[in-house]
């Protein structure tokens, strides 16, 4: 009897569509693959071999740099590792759009009659925040970074904008947390006092909200 595989990804990771793809996950995401012998007598000392896609590698595939990574040698396009009771962990290193698939076997060269297969996308890349002022504002190149100081007023409206980072599998669904203060130090020379200041923010500094 061949052993049974089970896979367990950690966090973070969200749902995938379940079509074309399973989880979003970051390269911080622990992937954990356990190999339990079955049967009334099992012989136990379990193997498990995997192998990792990768959309930027000439043949499709980057096993071998997994395999260097986290144990293991190769046998042809797979990672076969040795495991016995205990569990292989990896995760992923690049951001990309992974396909990750693997199988147990025993002693005796039982296998898994079909592989487990998943795939993965990877995001790993901040998203980027700009911030522009509206009218009325001083110096005219403020959206330019002149050089400060920098003076609004309270009817100056400031836009966030925020864009997810990764050219792959960016997930998006940015949520954009500010807050407001007083300027302090140099701020106040440059404004010849904190009752002259005005918040480089405005709101509630507990609020959020997306853009």
């Amino acid at each position: 009897t061949a052993p049974l595989g089970e896979k367990i990804v950690g966090d973070p990771k969200i749902a995938g569509d379940g079509s074309t793809f399973d989880y979003w996950v970051s390269q911080q995401t622990q992937i954990t693959l356990e190999c339990t012998d079955q049967g009334d007598h099992p012989v136990e000392q379990e193997t498990v071999c995997y192998k990792v896609s990768f959309d930027q590698d000439p043949d499709g595939y980057n096993t071998d740099e997994y395999c260097a990574a986290f144990g293991g040698s190769m046998e042809g396009d797979w990672c076969c590792a040795y495991v016995g009771e205990e569990a292989y962990e990896l995760n992923f290193m690049e951001d990309s759009v992974h396909d990750l698939e693997f199988y147990c076997r025993d002693h005796l060269g039982n296998e898994e009659a079909t592989t487990d297969y998943e795939v993965f996308k990877v995001d790993s890349t901040a998203p980027e925040t700009e911030k522009t002022y509206g009218d009325p504002h001083y110096p005219e190149g403020i959206n330019e970074e002149a050089p400060y100081p920098h003076w609004i007023t309270t009817n100056t409206p400031i836009t966030l904008t925020a864009e997810d980072g990764g050219g792959i599998c960016h997930i998006d669904g940015v949520t954009t947390y500010y807050r407001d203060f007083i300027v302090s130090g140099p701020g106040e020379l440059a404004c010849q006092g904190s009752e002259y200041c005005h918040p480089e923010f405005y709101g509630d500094p507990d609020m959020q909200f997306s853009q």
